[in-house]
């Protein structure tokens, strides 16, 4: 157990070295930065299209279609314990 922690921190210890030597350089650090970017984007896009169809699916549910008059409320009616009569 001792030597698989050992082995999985070596290997952190390695990436994180990786991926600091690569931000020192600075044609790397543009592409990062624009691949951020456009990850970015991409996923602001895909969050709007998809708050989009679920405002849609759950505003066809709530509300009637144009054809279809509102559901009528019944009548208010006291309870039958409050001595008021209807």
């Amino acid at each position: 157990m001792a030597d698989a922690i050992r082995r999985a921190t070596d290997e952190l210890d390695r990436a994180f070295t990786s991926l600091g030597d690569t931000l020192r350089d600075d044609e790397a650090r543009e592409h990062v930065r624009d691949t951020g970017r456009r990850l970015s984007e991409g996923l602001k896009v895909t969050f709007t299209a998809v708050s989009e169809e679920v405002r849609r699916a759950v505003g066809s549910r709530r509300s009637p279609g144009p054809s279809q008059p509102p559901p009528l409320a019944p009548p208010l009616e006291p309870p039958a314990d409050s001595g008021i009569s209807a």
